[in-house]
């Protein structure tokens, strides 16, 4: 019918609440420049994704845009400010994502479980990972990876979704064919997380 519901939603908590900027957290937001324009807000996007494998979820105009109008777009890391300056964007800075790790208070007793429970030697490297296990987070690049690891090294995902989806399923499949061990899908962590 041409109505939005979800733009109506904005537009109304906008209307209530009255910021004085939009910020879109992902690519994926693009579309929400169109009623953020209407409304005369500014707009400020954070941008992680890089390259064609995302950028096909979004539509040219919304991304164009966006690109175009935003006060400031923030890139990830500088291909991604490459590709946003490549796109026009007039205003590209990076900012690394960042976590504080002094915040985090391991405990190496449980670590030491934890490595031990996971097959992981005390001196082993491990990787981590932490997202979804889908296709949009390299979930389909794992297998190859893996092969490529030496033998005292693991690749630990922490990260899950409430159903499994197919290229989960593939690629769970193609670790047990290489007989691959040195993967570890841990699921959502919380206390064990540090």
């Amino acid at each position: 019918l041409g109505v939005s519901v979800y733009e109506r939603h904005l537009e109304s908590l906008h209307r209530t609440f009255r910021p004085d900027c939009w910020y879109l957290n992902t690519l994926q937001l693009a579309h929400l420049v169109h009623p953020a324009r209407r409304l005369g807000v500014p707009v400020a996007g954070h941008v992680h994704e890089i390259s064609h494998l995302l950028y096909d979820d979004v539509k040219a105009r919304d991304l164009e845009v966006l690109v175009e109008s935003a006060r400031l777009l923030i890139g990830t890391a500088e291909a991604v400010c490459d590709e946003l300056r490549t796109m026009g964007a007039p205003r590209v800075e990076r900012l690394y994502p960042s976590v504080d790790l002094s915040a985090l208070n391991p405990d190496s007793r449980r670590a030491a479980e934890l490595r031990r429970q996971l097959g992981v030697g005390p001196t082993d490297f491990m990787w981590l990972m932490s997202g979804t296990p889908i296709y949009r987070k390299g979930i389909d690049l794992v297998p190859a990876i893996a092969r490529h690891l030496p033998p005292n090294a693991h690749l630990i995902w922490t990260g899950g979704v409430a159903t499994p989806n197919g290229s989960f399923f593939l690629v769970k499949k193609q670790l047990e064919q290489l007989k691959l061990r040195n993967v570890h899908f841990v699921g959502a962590q919380t206390s064990d997380y540090a």
